[in-house]
């Protein structure tokens, strides 16, 4: 941010939303950005994480900075405080968490799960060979 007037500013917050691409939906995210006084010319310069919330509908989006966001600074034009990125994010479907393996390790064991496991075991050997390959691969939970 860079205060291009010329007397100094008082200190902003800028905010953060996803503008979509193509309809007029906008959805704002979780965190701001505290932005200090600053003198004529003087320019700010920091990172900011935001997050995007659970509800954001599906679909691409160019992200929007508004600098001032609460019109806490008098300006003499209050029309440049928000800016579009040029690159954009692509809001997908939940995620899609699968176990590929599970592991018990250092417990005991009595005999018959022991003899169990070893026909399952057997069983598995024999039964994945015949398997078509795309079906050995994973398990899907």
């Amino acid at each position: 941010m860079k205060n291009a007037g010329l007397v100094p500013s008082a200190a902003a917050t800028t905010k953060y939303s996803l503008v979509s691409t193509s309809s007029a939906a906008q959805a704002d995210l979780d965190g701001a950005q505290s932005v200090p006084g600053l003198n004529p010319g003087q320019t700010f310069t920091d990172e900011e994480t935001v997050t995007i919330q659970g509800n954001t509908p599906l679909g691409e989006y160019r992200l929007q900075a508004c600098a001032d966001a609460g019109k806490a600074v008098s300006e003499d034009d209050e029309a440049d405080n928000c800016l579009l990125s040029a690159g954009t994010i692509l809001v997908t479907t939940l995620p899609d968490l699968r176990l590929s393996a599970v592991t018990l390790a250092n417990a005991p064991v009595s005999r018959h799960a022991r003899r169990h496991h070893r026909r399952s075991a057997r069983w598995s050997r024999t039964r994945a060979s015949a398997m078509p390959a795309r079906r050995r691969s994973r398990s899907r939970w």
